[in-house]
């Protein structure tokens, strides 16, 4: 499937993570606001026809079970893993001779337990994500991670999305732009923010 031009769920005015039910309500009250027989105007008349239009191409995908899953697993809709960090290879304290151990300093432990607790706290906030109801605990723990390693700037993305899912549209756009702040050649999030724009 193709990325739209706009993100379906906003041309409809719900969530994601809505009903098939309220997709269907939502979609009734629309198509009667912008149905061109309502309007007098040859001008309005023809602007609703647009909408109108994209709104049954939008609602006939996400009333489909099957066109609604391949469209929400569309490579720009997943939640972003923990980077693969380079690890450096540490010498073997034998190699290294007793007087150059004196002026060794690595990282503080504690910053060494930071970043290890919020790659927890972020793998916790992923697997919450994957449950619709979860959503508020996945953000909570995205922006505990990012907290805990502001070089996590994955989290932000992940806080987008988890209240794009949620169809709070502008807040998903506040942190995908904080994200496209810090990860500006991220093409994900390029996406994101044109289907979701106004």
């Amino acid at each position: 499937m193709k990325i739209p031009a706009k993100d379906l769920y906003k041309l409809l005015d719900v969530a994601p993570i809505a009903s098939p039910e309220e997709i269907s309500q939502k979609f009734k009250i629309l198509a009667r606001k912008y149905h061109p027989d309502t309007k007098t105007l040859p001008q309005e008349k023809e602007r609703a026809k647009e909408i109108y239009q994209k709104l049954v191409e939008a609602f006939n995908i996400l009333k489909d079970k099957e066109k609604r899953a391949e469209y929400d697993n569309l490579p720009i809709f997943r939640f972003k893993e923990i980077p693969k960090r380079k690890k450096k290879v540490a010498k073997k304290s034998e190699d290294i001779p007793w007087w150059k151990k004196i002026f060794l300093f690595g990282p503080p432990k504690e910053k060494k337990d930071s970043a290890k607790n919020a790659e927890t706290t972020f793998s916790l906030g992923l697997q919450f994500a994957k449950n619709p109801n979860m959503l508020d605990q996945a953000i909570l723990q995205f922006e505990a991670a990012y907290k805990q390693d502001p070089t996590l700037h994955e989290a932000l993305f992940n806080i987008g999305l988890c209240y794009y899912k949620k169809g709070e549209f502008n807040k998903a756009l506040e942190y995908f732009r904080k994200f496209k702040e810090k990860v500006p050649s991220d093409k994900q999030v390029d996406y994101l923010m044109m289907i979701l724009k106004d």
